[in-house]
Formats: C-alpha cells, structure tokens, sequence
C-alpha cells in the first residue's frame, strides 16, 4: 500500500513539475516569466528567431494567444526601456514583449483606429519623446500613417494616400524634434511633417513607389530612398535635391516569387528583377541597404551579384564576401553591432555572417529550420541580442 502511494505521489509530481517543461520544448510555453507575468500560454512563430549570443544560438520567441503572426515585416526598440520591443506584422497588427522579445502579445489599439488585422510595415518611436509612435500600415486598401502619444495604447490616423491599393512602407521619426517627420508612399511621395502630423508637404516626387528610407543619423538632411526600379538616391540638403547613385536598365521591376501584386501593396516575398549600375562597380540587382550607426559614410547593400560597402556615402563600393556562396544571393538582413563599430551581421538564405573587423574576415552559422533569412535586427541597448526575421 505504501509503495503504491509513492508511486503515486512521484507521478503526481513528475506531471506538476516536468509537463510544463517537456511542452515548453515542444514550443507551448506555459513556464512563468513574460512580458505580462505569472503562467503563460503560447507558442512560437515560424516568422522569427532570436539570439542572445551575437548568432551563436537562436531559438524562436513564444506568442500567445491562438493567432500567431505568419509573417513579421518589422522590429523596433523602446528608446529608454531595453525590454520593450514592437513588431509589425502581416495582417495582424501590432505585437509588443515587455521582457526584451522572449516573450509576445497582441498590443490592440483600444481606440480601434489601427485594425488588428492591418499590415504594420514600419513602426518608428520618437527617441525624443518615447511615448509617441508613428506606424506604416495597410488597411481597408489604403496606406496610412497612425500616430499614438500614449506608448501605443491609443492610435489616430494622421495620413492616407489619395487612392486606393498603395501603400505606405517606411516612416521615419526625427531623434531630436518630436514633432518631425517622414513618411515615404507607394505613390512615389516622400512627405514630411514639422507639426506633429497635423500636416504635412511633399519634399519630393519620385514618380515611383519607394519601399525604403535610410536617414544619417547624425546629419537629417542626409536621406537614401530605394524605389520600385531599385534607384538608390541620396540628397545631401533634405529632399530638396538628389543624386542617383543607380542607374536603372532592364524591364521588370518587381515580379514573380509567389507574389501577389494589388496596386502597390505585395503580398509575399520580393523579388528584385530589375538591373542597376552602380558606379564603378557593375550591374547589380538591388536587395537591402543599411548606414552604419558607427560611421554613417559607410554603407552596405546585398544584392543578387553579393555583398557590397561603401565607405565615401555610396559613390564608390566594394564587395565584400561574408562567406556566402551565389545560392545564398541577395543578403536580406545587414545590422551593427550597438557598442563595437568594427561588428557587422548579415544573414543571407539559410547563413549567417558575424565579422569583427568591418569585414575583413567573418564567422558563418548555419541558420536552424528551413526558413530563409528576410530581414535582421540588432538590438541598441542589448549588445549581443539579435532578432531575425524569416520567411520567402
């Protein structure tokens, strides 16, 4: 009788104790901990990873709730609060982790402005006053810009294009002036505002939709856009101007990788067919573009022939191999290290590259699942914490 007790006793235990840690594995967490505390449910998503190791190790985040996001288009950091961190989906809104991106749950606007089945390209918070956030999103067939000034707990509408099936893809919150702003459409307009979004004026007209924004972070009038036709083009005096530092050849555009084209909102992977030459270097298919914090003349750019930098603001460019091989073609995710200026991160296909040295030489790592990388993002305030988005 005794021993049948214990028997039972010790099953009861194995459940109460070794259950939640055999399903957390299996990727339901239910261990305490979490941005909201206390016991959790969820699961992962296949749409990201994350690693506290520089790329060393990844492991995919927990999301609760029974809908988790089927693709990821963006990531961004709280200013002040290392563990908050906001994601921007596929038709699921926004998402938000209070303990550094371990952990994820729905954030809904309680005014009900932004949907929570809205496409969020781009969220931006105002490192000059946190509690504003300006959001890039998608919903009932128009681009849009929100603006929330309580942390995202509340958005209004301060944008929308002028007609229907164009998106909005970037927007851009100044550092050191609350009330500017930038914003770049499907409609070829990159638009600011200096009032909060009260209003806001054309800077230029590209004439084609731009899916990209870079601003030196030391110098704003210092601006990049990347279009449809995979221009690249800088303005040294705030949009008044521009340089090309591309020029375009070929036909195309974006087409074919199982995507979807409505207006100019795509739906899926994109698949940058059209030709561009790069001065003195040669012709190149465009992939993704990022200006390092450290040295903001240095830019980096993946594209279908490789990995390029730039270390003269983009009038002259170097490619640089990373270890990858032409399967791995174009590099999709550039970032930098917060606190070394020398650490750089790629990832391209099913790889990822870590150099020390600006990329004299690298490290590689094979990415886990089957995923290929889409985008990459390193953490400023957690040197070492690194989030990759996957995904075709």
């Amino acid at each position: 009788m005794k021993t049948t007790l214990l028997y039972i006793v010790l099953i009861v235990l194995a459940l109460v104790f070794l259950l939640p840690v055999l399903l957390s594995l299996g990727g339901i967490d239910v261990l305490p901990g979490g941005g909201g505390g206390g016991l959790r449910a969820g699961r992962a998503s296949g749409a990201m990873i994350r690693s506290e190791n520089e790329g060393g190790d990844w492991i995919p985040p927990i999301f609760s709730g029974d809908r988790v996001p089927s693709a990821i288009f963006d990531v961004a950091f709280h200013p002040e609060n290392p563990d908050i961190v906001l994601a921007g989906t596929k038709g699921s809104g926004i998402w938000k982790s209070a303990d550094g991106g371990t952990h994820w749950e729905a954030a809904p606007d309680r005014a009900g402005v932004l949907r929570t089945d809205a496409d969020v390209y781009k969220i931006a918070i105002s490192s000059a006053s946190s509690s504003i956030i300006y959001v890039a999103a998608y919903q009932d067939k128009k681009g849009r810009v929100m603006k929330s000034e309580d942390r995202g707990e509340h958005f209004r509408e301060v944008y929308f294009v002028s007609a229907e099936r164009y998106g909005v893809f970037d927007v851009y919150a100044d550092p050191r002036n609350a009330d500017s702003v930038l914003a770049a459409t499907g409609q070829g307009l990159l638009i600011r505002s200096r009032d909060g979004a009260r209003t806001w004026r054309t800077v230029y007209n590209f004439s084609e939709p731009i899916f990209l924004l870079a601003v030196n972070p030391l110098f704003s009038d210092e601006m990049y856009v990347v279009t449809e036709r995979s221009r690249l083009l800088k303005t040294f005096d705030g949009g008044n101007t521009w340089n090309d530092l591309s020029d375009s050849r070929g036909d195309g555009g974006l087409e074919g990788g199982g995507w979807e084209k409505t207006g100019y909102v795509w739906q899926g992977r994109p698949t940058f067919r059209r030709l561009i030459e790069i001065r003195n270097f040669a012709p190149q298919e465009a992939a993704s573009f990022a200006i390092n914090p450290h040295n903001p003349a240095e830019l980096w750019r993946g594209t279908r022939m490789g990995l390029l930098r730039s270390q003269n603001g983009g009038f002259s460019w170097e490619q640089k191999d990373a270890l990858l091989e032409q399967k791995d073609f174009p590099p999709r995710g550039i970032a930098f290290q917060a606190e070394n200026p020398d650490k750089v991160f790629i990832a391209a296909g099913q790889k990822f590259s870590r150099s020390s040295n600006r990329g004299v030489s690298w490290n590689i790592h094979i990415i886990p699942g089957s995923s290929p990388a889409k985008k990459l993002f390193s953490h400023p305030k957690k040197p070492g914490v690194l989030f990759m988005l996957l995904g075709r």
